[in-house]
């Protein structure tokens, strides 16, 4: 019978015709239920109503329709008729294998006399070795087929028990009842414990898949302390999937599931149990890409996938593993699978979740929950070797491009920071992604600098980057300022590595730090601070730098003392210059429009450090554009004059080209206000005339500014649509 099993054919075209079929009845506005029968409820009523087969009774009656196609109600009832007699046969021939396989021993369990060849026990168990390996010889692999639709099906009997009795009594959550009868714990305590996590605390080199049961019985007491995570009405919906059912009679599905006991038993004692780890995996990966959740992009699959395998898969399992008819061991055993399904589960949703590794990361925080996943899949599993190689390769593949802004790979390496502490508290992967966009940085990115300092004073950026309170600051050494490194012993760089992880531990917390060491050296990092913030202050309106002062107190945090020593002396020449602007003011004779800062000029952007040069020096080559304007001269006699009655042994040098000039301009239809560099002040006193026209070329001569400074302000008036470029090169009004 095994081989003429082998030779049974499988339907073809059933699939495509049931789903015409079922169009056409929709649309008809018929119940597809049943309309389209199955084989099992056909034979019911033929069986069961031998003498009454008449077609208005029977469930055959709406296919009795002339615009349906022959060839397609006849590749439907072939299909259906093919799946039926595929489970009958099944079932029929385990049976009739088991019956046979019992009969060989019939004969032996006769009284023999004492010291008979026939009564010897060793010969029992040769004859049963000897034909369990005829068996498995003569079993193909159309019967391992059969095997494995057999046990899904059964699986989907059991999705249906629980759904019936979930529409029938929705605010009870109970599936103690879906596992087989005679397990150890019943009721809720059943459901309890086989939602405990057990593989927790191990011991050193222990078989996960082989663990006493002294440690399951302790890990389940302990885990029963901590268990909190109730199984709710919202956890059921998550993970059921919505797929239409047949209203099913639960005392047939019952009476289908006792017979799948039985045959899995006779399957046991044959050596044939069923490979569900096997067919697990193919019901995961078919399940995690269908489409309800190929696009959950921004939820943990590990928390609602694990509570569907303890609810659905767990009570199938309980059916297909072997059983020894001790209840007490066959519940350790329980346990076993238990954790291997688990372990499948988390293997697969690790495998859904890594390709797109480099992605989860830089759409933190959106994606915390998948970051969850990865965290309790990569290290359930040991992936976590696995995890850098994916994920370095990514990044160079992806992200240390030519086309990728400096600023995003520190963004990026931000978010890697965050994720992979959490995924990895030793910071081994951290250090490998470190090393390689450090690397990269050092030799190809000359604006690390620039683009670290960017970071920390952007707002926005920084409010995601920036340590939270709890946290120590990372304080750098001289050392690590000059980025010097210490002569390492070969026999110790075990040690030093070990230094270095737990040197990362600490830092890693304080991502501001770990930006900064992207500097090569970090004294760069305090140099082009220190030019930025000067930058920004001669800009500043009001000398407002409470905002300047508190976040360059938080970076001090992460360095020794007097490391920004520059950057407190131009904030104390700001103050002071708010301070003498005041009292200068009091005058009359100044201007109210005009104010000044006055800088200790080594210690600010573009300062020389040999003291002031020559008197020739004060007189800047470019100060005749701004004689322009002719009360500014006298704005800077009066501000001079006053300014000597305050400081009488100081005198003052004004810088034409530093600090803004604040501009009102009135054009046809509205006035507009600027702020804006001295250099794209004095461009724009050009065109004060409606039909001036200057090339760049002609700007520069006026003006005795270089062609970089005529394109960097007229980039300003371009992109403020106030000037505009003619073909010929000339710049004029809008």
């Amino acid at each position: 019978m095994s081989n003429f099993y082998s030779q049974f054919p499988k339907q073809t075209r059933a699939l495509h015709a049931i789903k015409r079929l079922t169009t056409y009845f929709e649309f008809q506005g018929n119940n597809t239920n049943e309309s389209l029968p199955t084989m099992t409820k056909i034979v019911d009523y033929c069986l069961k109503h031998p003498r009454l087969l008449t077609l208005r009774d029977s469930p055959l009656r709406a296919l009795h329709d002339p615009n349906i196609p022959y060839n397609l109600i006849q590749d439907w009832y072939i299909g259906i008729s093919l799946d039926y007699l595929e489970a009958i046969l099944f079932i029929q021939l385990v049976n009739d294998i088991y019956e046979c396989f019992e009969h060989t021993e019939l004969a032996l369990h006769m009284s023999f006399s004492e010291g008979s060849a026939l009564a010897s026990v060793e010969l029992k168990n040769s004859l049963k070795k000897a034909c369990i390996d005829l068996i498995q010889k003569k079993i193909s692999f159309t019967f391992n087929d059969a095997q494995e639709t057999y046990c899904k099906i059964a699986l989907k009997h059991i999705e249906q028990i629980f759904k019936q009795k979930q529409s029938h009594s929705p605010k009870t959550l109970s599936f103690a009842s879906l596992f087989v009868p005679d397990m150890k714990y019943q009721g809720k305590e059943l459901e309890r414990q086989s939602r405990l996590e057990l593989d927790i605390e191990l011991p050193n080199l222990a078989d996960l898949f082989n663990l006493s049961a002294e440690f399951l019985e302790r890990s389940s007491r302990k885990a029963l302390l901590e268990l909190d995570d109730d199984l709710t009405i919202e956890d059921v919906n998550s993970w059921l999937l919505d797929e239409e059912d047949d209203t099913v009679d639960v005392d047939s599905i019952q009476s289908k599931l006792q017979q799948f006991l039985d045959i899995c038993s006779k399957l046991n004692a044959l050596c044939l149990e069923p490979d569900w780890v096997k067919i697990l995996k193919e019901i995961i990966k078919e399940r995690l890409n269908s489409k309800e959740w190929e696009e959950e992009h921004y939820v943990s699959l590990v928390r609602i996938q694990l509570k569907w395998l303890h609810v659905l898969i767990l009570p199938w399992i309980s059916y297909v593993m072997p059983k020894s008819g001790k209840k007490e061991d066959d519940w350790f055993a329980f346990l076993r699978q238990k954790i291997k399904a688990e372990h499948i589960l988390y293997e697969a949703i690790y495998q859904f979740r890594i390709p797109a590794i480099l992605d989860i990361i830089w759409d933190i925080p959106e994606t915390d929950e998948v970051i969850l996943d990865l965290q309790i899949t990569a290290n359930k599993r040991g992936l976590l070797n696995h995890l850098q190689q994916k994920l370095i390769q990514e990044i160079r593949e992806r992200l240390l491009q030519q086309g990728v802004f400096t600023v995003d790979i520190l963004d990026y390496y931000a978010s890697c920071i965050r994720c992979l502490r959490r995924i990895d508290p030793s910071c081994k992967i951290l250090m490998a992604v470190t090393e390689i966009i450090q690397a990269y940085m050092s030799g190809y990115r000359k604006d690390v600098a620039k683009g670290v300092v960017e970071m920390i004073r952007d707002s926005d950026t920084y409010s995601h980057i920036c340590r939270s309170d709890d946290d120590d600051p990372y304080v750098f050494t001289a050392l690590e300022l000059n980025n010097e490194q210490i002569q390492v012993e070969p026999e110790s760089i075990k040690e030093d590595m070990l230094a270095k992880l737990r040197r990362l531990q600490t830092k890693s917390t304080d991502i501001t730090a770990m930006l900064i060491s992207m500097c090569n050296p970090v004294k760069d990092f305090v140099t082009t601070y220190s030019n930025q913030l000067g930058k920004m202050l001669l800009s500043t309106k009001n000398y407002d730098t409470d905002a300047e002062i508190l976040r360059l107190e938080t970076l001090k945090l992460n360095f020794p003392p007097n490391t920004f020593i520059r950057c407190d002396i131009m904030l104390k020449d700001v103050a002071d210059s708010k301070r003498i602007d005041k009292a200068v003011h009091e005058s009359k004779n100044i201007d109210h429009s005009f104010h000044s800062i006055i800088l200790s000029r080594k210690y600010w952007p573009g300062g020389k450090d040999d003291g002031d040069d020559d008197d020739a020096s004060d007189n800047d080559h470019s100060d005749v554009a701004f004689q322009q304007w002719p009360t500014r001269q006298q704005n800077i006699e009066n501000y001079m004059k006053e300014y000597t009655k305050v400081k009488a042994s100081r005198k003052l040098k004004f810088i034409p080209t530093s600090g803004t000039v604040s501009l009102e301009l009135d054009f046809e239809t509205h006035s507009q206000s600027f702020d804006v560099r001295p250099e794209a002040a004095a461009i724009i006193k050009l065109f004060e005339g409606d039909d001036t026209a200057l090339t760049k070329d002609e700007m520069a001569d006026k003006l005795g500014f270089t062609k970089v400074v005529i394109i960097e302000c007229l980039n300003i008036w371009t992109k403020s649509k106030v000037l505009k470029l003619a073909a010929d090169g000339r710049y004029s009004l809008y």
